[in-house]
């Protein structure tokens, strides 16, 4: 790290690692586990360019930091781990990063730490795309600008039922099912009423 700019090798600015709580020693140590690489690919990370990011796991918060990934890849977490996706990385493109997942750095498991991906097992940019355009077009109501009205009858319950699951992807069907099972669990104010 050079004292006068206060940057890393990486380039990056003290204060973005301290963002998640990162201290400059376990920046460092980081940053030589990548090895100028994103964690998730294995591309080369190119240092004339704002072309890493720090990634952390949206479940636990901005201290869980996973690991240091290209531009690219940090998009791709970003539209998979959307929290109203269910399976959020289940089959499909999520797959790609399971490997990536269980070196996570906040979880530091010893027997895995030292393990170095094997290339032929990093993620395909061009296969993962294709992948992602089949998984988005399948979850097209999770995703679309432009969200298709159905007329329902509100007086019959199982007709509903019935009618979303025509027109509702599997996944987009299991997130509201998932939405109304939370909201079902939230305790009702009854106003005016004494409790029985």
């Amino acid at each position: 790290m050079t004292t006068s700019s206060l940057k890393h090798a990486s380039g990056i600015d003290c204060l973005a690692h301290k963002v998640y709580k990162l201290t400059c020693e376990e920046y460092e140590q980081l940053w030589e586990r990548c090895g100028g690489c994103c964690e998730a690919c294995g591309r080369a990370i190119d240092l004339s360019k704002r072309d890493h990011a720090i990634d952390h796991d949206h479940r636990y918060g901005i201290t869980a930091v996973r690991g240091i990934v290209c531009v690219r890849c940090n998009g791709y977490l970003g539209r998979l781990e959307n929290p109203r996706i269910h399976p959020a990385f289940g089959p499909g493109p999520g797959r790609w990063f399971a490997k990536y997942f269980r070196r996570a750095w906040f979880t530091r498991p010893c027997d895995v730490q030292s393990e170095e991906p094997k290339r032929e097992e990093l993620l395909d940019h061009e296969q993962f795309r294709e992948e992602m355009r089949d998984w988005s077009a399948y979850n097209k109501h999770l995703f679309t600008r432009d969200p298709k009205a159905v007329v329902v009858p509100t007086d019959r319950p199982s007709e509903i039922v019935k009618i979303l699951r025509r027109e509702m992807s599997h996944q987009a069907f299991a997130c509201m099912a998932r939405m109304l099972n939370e909201e079902a669990a939230i305790p009702k104010l009854t106003v005016g009423r004494e409790a029985s």
